[in-house]
């Protein structure tokens, strides 16, 4: 079994488990958030930002964000990511999290008309390990942060090597405001 189809039922079998929580919600939250971004194998960082939406329970949530990225790199081409996840969240304490999830990570890489190459796109499903803290503000807010290593596997057909390597498993940090709708 692969790790993702391994991953995918362990995140079901979850979300099952823990599901009944769900109908105890706390609320929906919306907000924004932050992420510096390391891909695994250079010391470059590049920023991501994007939305998201949390449904709460006493220890478990669900949680859904989109986020949007774009990098230069060698030979004027710039790489455009813009991830659509879905996590399932833990809570073993009211203000921390564990973080499990699915995504469908969307690439781009825009080719300068110099260089005489189509641009090509990928849409790869990857998933994603981490844990967080969820800090109230207010009764009614609430700050985010947390850790994620994301596991993700493109296939571009050519990568020139004035580009480098397109390497997309990465490190994220994020910071977020949630607002909780009552």
């Amino acid at each position: 079994m692969s790790r993702t189809k391994a991953f995918s039922l362990a995140g079901l079998t979850a979300l099952l488990v823990f599901g009944a929580q769900l109908t105890q919600a706390q609320g929906l939250g919306i907000g924004a958030h932050y992420s510096n971004v390391r891909n695994q194998d250079t010391e470059d960082h590049t920023s991501m930002l994007g939305a998201m939406a949390r449904l709460r329970g006493r220890y478990v949530g669900l949680e859904g964000a989109i986020d949007y990225r774009n990098e230069k790199m060698g030979g004027n081409t710039e790489l455009k990511t813009w991830p659509v996840t879905a996590s399932l969240l833990v809570y073993p304490v009211p203000f921390a999290y564990g973080i499990a999830g699915l995504g469908w990570y969307n690439t781009t890489l825009d080719f300068a008309n110099s260089t005489g190459l189509k641009d090509q796109t990928d849409s790869q499903l990857g998933y994603h390990l981490g844990a967080g803290l969820e800090v109230p503000l207010s009764p009614g807010l609430a700050l985010t942060g947390d850790f994620r290593y994301q596991f993700i596997n493109y296939k571009f057909d050519e990568i020139p090597s004035s580009i480098g390597n397109v390497d997309a498993d990465r490190f994220a940090l994020s910071a977020g405001l949630l607002l909780y709708l009552q």
